[in-house]
C-alpha cells in the first residue's frame, strides 16, 4: 500500500490534478486548471483553479461511469457557501472517452487516460475503505461533511458499496420540507411526497429553495408512480 498518490491529466486547456490525499483520510481531490491567455497554466499555488474534494461514496459512483456501468452521474458540492456542479458522462461520440466536467472546467479523458484514471481511483478507493473506516479522526470526519453534504458521521463498508448495488433514478425535484429522517419533495408540480434521507444517494442543499436533482433508490419512486417498471420517468 502507498501512502499517497498524485497524478496529472493535460489537454490542451484544461487539466486534472488527482492527489489521493492521506491514506487515513476517507476522500480525494481533484483540482480543475485551465491554460491562461498568455499560454500559461492556472497555478493552486496563487489560489487559481478550482480543488474538489470526493468521498468514498462520490468515488463509488464516478467508478460507475468510468467502469461502462453507467451513462452519467452528477451532484453539487458545497464548501464555505461557494457551490460547484459536478458531472462524469461518458462521450456520446465515443463512449471510451468521458467527459469530467466541474463549473466551467471540462476535461475530456481520452481512452488511455480513462483506463488509468479508474485504474488509480479503484486502487485508491479499496486502500482507504481499509484504512479510512478503521479509525476516523473526529476533525476530518467534520472537514469532509462540510464539503461533501454527507449526512453520515462516518464513511462505513457497507455505505460505500450499496449505492452501486441499489437502482437508482435521478428526478429534479424542490424541497418544500426537511425532518431528521425525510424529506418533503415537490418533483416539479407532478407530485409532493416525503422521501427517506437513506434513499437518496446524491448530495443536496436542504436549505435550497430552487430545484435540484436528487438520486434516489427507485423503489420509493416506483411505490409513489414517478416511475414505471421500466426505469422512465412516469407522467404520474
Amino acid at each position: 500500500m502507498g501512502n499517497h498518490h498524485n497524478k496529472s491529466f493535460f489537454g490542451a486547456d484544461t487539466a486534472i490534478l488527482f492527489d489521493s490525499g492521506q491514506l487515513s483520510s476517507p476522500a480525494i481531490f481533484l483540482t480543475f486548471i485551465k491554460k491562461k491567455k498568455d499560454g500559461s497554466w492556472e497555478k493552486p499555488s496563487q489560489k487559481e483553479g478550482r480543488a474538489v474534494k470526493f468521498s468514498l461514496v462520490d468515488i463509488a459512483f464516478m467508478l460507475q461511469v468510468l467502469r461502462g456501468d453507467k451513462i452519467a452521474w452528477k451532484t453539487v458540492h458545497s464548501y464555505e457557501k461557494r457551490e460547484i456542479s459536478i458531472l462524469l458522462e461518458q462521450d456520446s461520440e465515443n463512449r471510451e472517452n468521458v467527459k469530467v466536467k466541474a463549473g466551467n472546467y471540462l476535461k475530456v479523458l481520452n481512452y488511455g487516460e480513462v483506463k488509468v484514471f479508474k485504474t488509480l481511483l479503484e486502487h485508491t478507493f479499496q486502500e482507504k475503505v481499509i484504512a479510512s473506516t478503521e479509525v476516523v479522526k473526529r476533525e476530518e470526519a467534520t472537514e469532509l461533511k462540510k464539503e461533501t453534504i454527507v449526512t453520515a458521521t462516518e464513511v462505513a463498508p457497507e455505505l460505500v458499496i450499496k449505492p452501486m448495488l441499489v437502482e437508482t433514478a435521478i428526478l429534479t425535484g424542490v424541497i418544500k420540507g426537511e425532518t431528521e429522517k425525510a424529506l418533503l419533495i415537490d418533483f416539479k408540480g407532478k407530485k409532493e411526497i416525503w422521501v427517506p434521507k437513506s434513499a437518496i444517494v446524491s448530495n443536496y442543499d436542504s436549505k435550497s429553495t430552487n430545484f435540484q436533482e436528487f438520486e434516489i433508490d427507485t423503489w420509493i419512486l416506483r411505490k409513489n408512480n414517478l416511475i414505471d417498471k421500466t426505469h422512465s420517468v412516469s407522467n404520474a
